[in-house]
């Protein structure tokens, strides 16, 4: 589907409360996801079905900053070559 194009990421900050939400970058909107859409396809869907399967998908949008949780950076701390030990 053309909402997987633009690669929603699931946010490790934010699983544990929406585990199903995916996440899109702030600077992403409906709108212009819509009108690349439309461009694309040259079909006939209106924006607020656009919007409607966007929300059903469980799709935000968010600066989600640094997306590492604190497992993640241990592990990958722990695989450091320069770690002593």
């Amino acid at each position: 589907m053309h909402v997987e194009s633009f690669n929603p990421a699931v946010s490790h900050h934010r699983r544990e409360h929406a585990p199903q939400r995916r996440y899109l970058p702030s600077d992403v909107t409906i709108k212009t996801m819509y009108d690349d859409f439309i461009d694309k396809n040259k079909i006939k869907c209106s924006y607020e079905v656009y919007r409607t399967v966007v929300k059903e998908m469980k799709i935000s949008f968010t600066k989600l900053g640094n997306e590492e949780c604190e497992k993640c950076t241990e592990f990958r701390c722990s695989k450091s070559p320069h770690r002593s030990g």
